[in-house]
This record gives structure tokens, C-alpha cells and sequence, in this order.
């Protein structure tokens, strides 16, 4: 289905499991910034963004799930699955901006914790992109894919925070390119249907303030 002039189509599977292989959860939450949908208000889960503020968007499909228990494993023993994955659709009003959270990891007292955040703005004619978050993958489960598709621009952690978006303190090394590489997989779909201009961060005195230059869109 196509989405209305001025807002971005979001489909997304997110959810938690936890099994004897590993743990892993994906959440998708509402980050305001200025100029925004709840400017000046604190993130908070998607859900209750939309539920409770119409201006952010709405929800276009019903939300569908799936419990997990008493998976058979390849070697045919029962191997405990707790968790739950939900699917939904809903729309995003142009220039609202998202926070994937995900984070992973396998069974084990020196596994490593794995976590990313990433931040996505809805513009109408972006690039088509899915978010992959490759955290059930520290589980061999059965599980739909987890993943985030629509048209967004992906943000850097210093242009969201010139923007006015409340990072939470533990987010900022959760948001590097390096920690969202290793937990994310950003498949492009479609190209660009027109250039954004392009933004940068300048810091004036204590203050950071975005500059924005116009660009061609780029030939795919």
C-alpha cells in the first residue's frame, strides 16, 4: 500500500527471544527534535508515541505476533525458546526521527555483549532501506527476520543531537559507526527518489547548529 503525500510507510518485526544458544531483542523508538512531533519531550517506545500523539503518525496494520517455546534444535533435543516477535505497519509524518535499539548476545560468561542504536529519519523520498538487526542471529532460531523498511535518511549520533534529540547517555557509544556495523545490515532497495540537502554540524561556541547545503541526488 502506498503512503499518503508527506509521510514514510514503516514495516517492522521487532522483538525479544531468549533461548540456551543466546539472547536478543529489537525495539523501535520515537525520538523527538526540534521542529518535531513532541519537540523538547523525551524519546520514548513507538506504540505510545503513536498511540497518544497523532502528529507523529499512525498505525496502518494491525499488529501480529508469534510465542516461542520448546524449539527442537538440528540435533533434535528440546532446547528452551522463550520470547515473542511482533510484525506492524504504520505511518511516519515526514521528518519524524526513529531509534532502532537492538542488542545481542550468546550464551557464556566471557560472550560479549552486542548493542546498537540507530537513528532514522522518514523523508518521502529517500532511499528505500531495510534495517536488518542481526541480533537473533547469536540464536539459531526460527524466527522472522528482525528488521525496519521504509524510506529514511540514516543519521549521524552528532547531526541527531544538533537536531534536538535527547540522547541518553548510555546511546552515544551504542550509536558509532562501528558498534551499529557490527549489530545492523542496511540493505538499499530502492535509490533515492530526489536529494536532501546535506547536513553538517557546525559548533559555535557551546553550541551545535546544523548547516545545510543542497546536493545532487547520486546516479545508482
Amino acid at each position: 500500500m502506498a503512503a499518503r503525500k508527506g509521510v514514510v510507510q514503516v514495516e517492522a518485526t521487532i522483538g525479544s527471544i531468549n533461548s540456551s544458544e543466546g539472547s536478543g531483542k529489537v525495539y523501535i523508538f520515537h525520538s523527538p527534535h526540534n521542529g518535531g512531533a513532541r519537540s523538547g519531550a523525551k524519546e520514548t517506545h513507538m506504540s505510545e508515541a503513536i498511540k497518544g500523539f497523532p502528529e507523529v503518525g499512525r498505525f496502518t496494520g494491525a499488529s501480529s505476533g508469534s510465542r516461542y517455546n520448546s524449539i527442537p534444535s538440528r540435533s533434535n533435543i528440546l532446547k528452551e525458546v522463550g520470547g515473542r516477535t511482533s510484525s506492524v505497519t504504520f505511518e511516519l509524518k515526514e521528518g519524524e526521527i526513529i531509534k532502532v535499539f537492538t542488542q545481542g548476545k550468546a550464551r557464556g560468561w566471557n560472550a560479549p555483549m552486542h548493542t546498537g542504536a540507530m537513528y532514522l529519519q522518514a523523508r518521502p523520498t529517500a532511499a528505500f532501506v531495510n534495517v536488518v538487526a542481526k541480533a537473533n542471529e547469536t540464536v539459531s532460531d526460527r524466527t522472522a527476520v528482525w528488521q525496519v523498511r521504509g524510506r529514511f535518511d540514516i543519521l549521524t549520533l552528532d547531526l541527531v543531537k544538533a537536531l534536538g534529540c535527547k540522547v541518553l547517555k548510555s546511546c552515544e557509544g551504542q550509536s558509532t559507526p562501528l558498534s551499529c556495523s557490527a549489530v545492523f545490515r542496511v540493505e538499499s532497495l530502492e535509490p533515492e527518489v530526489s536529494a536532501v540537502a546535506e547536513r553538517k554540524v557546525k559548533v559555535i561556541g557551546d553550541k551545535a547548529i546544523v548547516v545545510s547545503r543542497r546536493r545532487r541526488a547520486l546516479s545508482v
